[in-house]
């Protein structure tokens, strides 16, 4: 067992100190990369967790130790400041072709993390680890083939999660959160449709990959940071950050369905994409947030003005 014992509460905000992000700070080369719709979340993804054993290193000094534990245990001993337990043991189940554990309520190593610190704290009382037998385990590798085959850009993004966490609840689907970097939390009900379990996991990817730009760049203006405007996408007033997130997300998904052929679901998609474009006003955002909008966002959500979303 790995203890990490964090003796002062870390969390500084949304993103790690830019004294503790990595010293390459290649913020044109993410724009390169952006312009052609490539993601960055592998390559971000990697800074962060470097900064993240870099500031942990600090209070604990063994990077070694550091190097074995999952980036959604060092990041939640990061933010969170607690106490926590870290098991060199892994789960028995995975992703078939894939490194991805699952984590349900069989998980034989850090259970009480799991269910307690982790599902409770994104997913809110009441919900818990579900259980996943083994036909689900053959639809979740269904998906994530189909996402690999019609969208390959994927597959190396992919490789950044480290844990398919699956719950029951009844009124989360799914949540990913910067205090549990590398780890995906999915209702189990997305085991039944194959598709939107594909969808569902591009979209969470796209918020992994917006916390990690994030640490390059705050993306919100400081005076807009409390801002709140009526977001169409969650259809409830929600702040600058909040919305900009959902555009990501958005605008991750919107390829893999184009890529995927999915027309219908395409059209409603972008739509909602220009939608919640169009609630930010000038200032609200950083040079690189509105690169973001005005170069990604915006250009994906371009359909013609025939197109009809039934």
């Amino acid at each position: 067992m790995i203890q990490c014992v964090i003796k002062e509460k870390l969390f500084r905000g949304s993103t790690l100190r830019s004294s503790e992000v990595s010293k390459v700070n290649n913020i044109q080369v993410i724009r390169s990369e952006l312009l052609t719709e490539g993601w960055v979340l592998s390559d971000t993804g990697s800074k962060f967790r470097a900064s993240l054993i870099e500031a942990l290193s600090k209070k604990m000094g063994s990077v070694d130790e550091l190097s074995q534990v999952p980036t959604s245990l060092l990041a939640s001993s990061y933010y969170r400041g607690q106490p926590t337990v870290f098991s060199k043991a892994r789960t028995k189940k995975f992703v078939e072709s894939s490194a991805i554990q699952v984590i349900d309520a069989e998980v034989e190593t850090d259970l009480e993390f799991w269910s307690r610190e982790a599902v409770t704290t994104l997913v809110g009382e009441g919900a818990k680890l579900a259980l996943v037998g083994p036909e689900e385990l053959n639809e979740l590798s269904a998906a994530v083939s189909l996402m690999i085959r019609v969208y390959p850009a994927i597959e190396k993004e992919l490789k950044f999660v480290q844990q398919f966490v699956f719950f029951e609840s009844d009124t989360w689907m799914a949540s990913s959160q910067p205090h549990f970097l590398g780890a995906i939390f999915l209702n189990r009900r997305l085991l039944k449709d194959k598709m939107l379990l594909a969808e569902t996991i591009v979209h969470e990817l796209a918020h992994q990959e917006f916390f990690c730009l994030n640490i390059f760049d705050r993306v919100v203006q400081q005076s807009a940071d409390q801002k709140v405007v009526f977001a169409p996408f969650q259809k409830r007033d929600r702040p600058t950050i909040g919305r900009v997130h959902a555009a990501h997300s958005l605008y991750r998904t919107c390829q893999f369905l184009k890529a995927a052929a999915n027309e219908g679901l395409f059209l409603q998609e972008a739509k909602l994409l220009r939608e919640t474009v169009a609630t930010f006003s000038p200032g609200d955002l950083t040079e690189f947030g509105e690169f973001l909008v005005e170069r990604c966002y915006s250009k994906i959500a371009l359909i013609p003005e025939e197109s009809k979303v039934s």
